[in-house]
């Protein structure tokens, strides 16, 4: 029979009043002398211990044949643990009795009386430590933490050392999060977030933690840490939360009530001790700033022109914005291949935008990475949602409306295999929506992090949890190959989104498309998209 460890728990000093139950007769156990015997179901073997106050006993029970179930008893006579392991009849029984009190410890060996369990069989019963109880502490601390810094914290928790904790807290100024050695890999490192807080709850998000996740307070203090493992080579953005509690399990849609940015991360902190963020995100940079060759502003680099044009949609029923880019020395009578690009307050149309296409497409062109291309930055309406999660109605407006004045007004994209959909996040699965449903008008689709878990009416419903996500993914493996090109990646830290992007990628390997992918040591941010769309224009639009 295999049970699990049922309890340990510290022995507590008895009250004075209490009456202490009578002493049964048991063998002296001794460190350096373990003791061998044969046992039988039945019968039952008792050892003492006379330990010190605060003090640690660990020792073992070597299963011979036999399954045995352990149970201590305090200096009273009142059992403190019932122990087992799942190693059935044969290995290890570790035991550990903390001390409170000086006094005799008992440990009882008992075999199972499960009509399954063997009759008969030997143990050996030994102690292997006795340590002092700040020790076990620390020992304890070095095997469970990861991060050396914050095992010194922990120490100084246990002593009530508040001012090392303070020192602690003050020497993170300017240097957080804190960045460590991995133990036995170069190429990875230790990262741990902290954060300083009085709410009874402190959470961190962002990184490599894709979803909100719980921090691990110090002791008593009002320090709060997480570790993780990441790339040595890694940016991302990060921030905490500090509230009442955790996120619930479910949270439940309400119909009538319309869906608003989630409120705690609307509520979220910063890094007081990072200097690096922007947005209201702390961000991580190792080993430094990346190099930018195609986001720089040079003054002699040729500039293209932005024009903004604003069409009345007959498919959105309303008026959309576009900012129209044409490349230096723009020729009306040159054909040009065409870039469509979402989300386009961010892609350029704004004067500081996340994602400067018009510059990146400056840099690449003067360098000769790219020919001279027309780019459509289109801006959002008044429901992102609406126009980017797989829209067919949005698609229809790009095709019969957009491509259309753009091939009548600037001769481009006036083919397929000419015209490039880009778009990051959300604006990614409208870019491989579009290549799935649009194959005659977009022959190529440059998707960054784009969004492909989403479960049926995830966006407009609710759906539960385990109900199966990623059905664009399925159309294009059961639907006949098109003729498309790709360049998709996604960033190592982006958990589900990333899991979907490797099986469309195996997907659309398997059926024989042409396709890029590349995943990038980052989350879900456009600090990574900055770069990777750089890698995808220059594979799908390379003379």
């Amino acid at each position: 029979m295999h049970r699990w460890l049922l309890l340990l728990v510290a022995c507590s000093s008895p009250a004075p009043e209490a009456k202490l139950a009578p002493k049964v007769d048991a063998q002296t156990l001794e460190r350096g002398k373990p003791v061998d015997k044969a046992v039988r179901k039945g019968e039952s073997h008792r050892y003492r211990i006379d330990a010190s106050a605060a003090t640690v006993v660990k020792g073992v029970v070597m299963q011979k044949g036999i399954d045995i179930a352990l149970y201590t008893y305090d200096p009273s006579g009142k059992q403190s643990a019932e122990l087992d392991s799942p190693n059935g009849d044969n290995g290890p029984e570790p035991f550990t009795i903390e001390t409170t009190v000086a006094g005799a410890y008992d440990i009882e060996v008992r075999p199972f009386a499960d009509a399954q369990a063997t009759d008969a069989g030997r143990y050996e019963i030994k102690i292997e430590d006795i340590m002092t109880a700040d020790a076990y502490a620390e020992e304890q601390a070095k095997q469970r933490i990861d991060s050396p810094r914050i095992v010194e914290a922990v120490l100084a928790a246990r002593a009530k050392n508040q001012a090392a904790l303070d020192k602690f807290w003050a020497d993170l100024k300017g240097k957080a999060p804190i960045i460590e050695p991995y133990p036995g890999d170069a190429d990875s490192r230790l990262v741990t977030f902290v954060m300083r807080s009085s709410a009874p709850y402190v959470g961190v998000f962002g990184g490599p933690v894709e979803r909100e996740q719980q921090m691990l307070r110090i002791g008593d203090s009002d320090l709060y840490y997480l570790t993780g493992r990441i790339p040595a080579v890694a940016s991302f953005e990060y921030a905490f939360v500090a509230t009442d509690g955790p996120r619930p399990l479910h949270e439940p849609i309400r119909p009538d009530v319309k869906r608003t940015a989630d409120d705690r991360f609307a509520k979220r902190l910063v890094d007081p001790n990072n200097p690096l963020g922007v947005g209201g995100m702390s961000r991580v940079q190792l080993p430094g700033p990346p190099a930018e060759p195609y986001l720089a502003e040079n003054p002699a680099t040729p500039k293209g022109t932005l024009k903004l044009i604003e069409l009345e949609s007959r498919k959105l029923g309303e008026k959309r914005r576009v900012g129209v880019y044409l490349p230096p020395g723009f020729d009306p009578k040159q054909q040009y291949p065409l870039v469509i690009a979402f989300d386009g307050e961010v892609y350029g149309i704004e004067k500081e935008s996340r994602l400067p296409l018009p510059r990146i497409l400056d840099n690449l062109i003067a360098a000769n990475k790219i020919p001279p291309v027309v780019a459509a930055l289109v801006a959002n309406g008044a429901d992102r949602r609406r126009d980017l999660a797989e829209s067919a109605s949005f698609a229809a407006f790009l095709v019969d409306e957009l491509v259309s004045k753009l091939r009548a007004d600037y001769r481009a994209g006036l083919t397929a295999a000419e015209t490039v959909v880009t778009g990051s996040s959300l604006g990614g699965t409208q870019a491989v929506y579009m290549g799935l449903h649009h194959s005659a008008v977009v022959g190529n689709v440059l998707a960054n992090s784009a969004a492909l878990w989403p479960r049926p009416h995830q966006f407009d419903g609710d759906p539960p949890d385990y109900v199966e996500g990623g059905m664009m993914i399925r159309e294009y493996a059961k639907g006949p190959k098109l003729p498309l090109r790709f360049y998709v990646d996604t960033g190592v830290f982006e958990a589900h989104l990333r899991d979907s992007n490797r099986r469309f990628r195996d997907v659309l390997e398997a059926k024989g498309y042409p396709v890029t992918y590349a995943e990038f040591s980052g989350g879900h941010d456009y600090a990574m998209w900055r770069h990777t769309i750089t890698d995808g224009l220059i594979v799908l639009l390379a003379r």
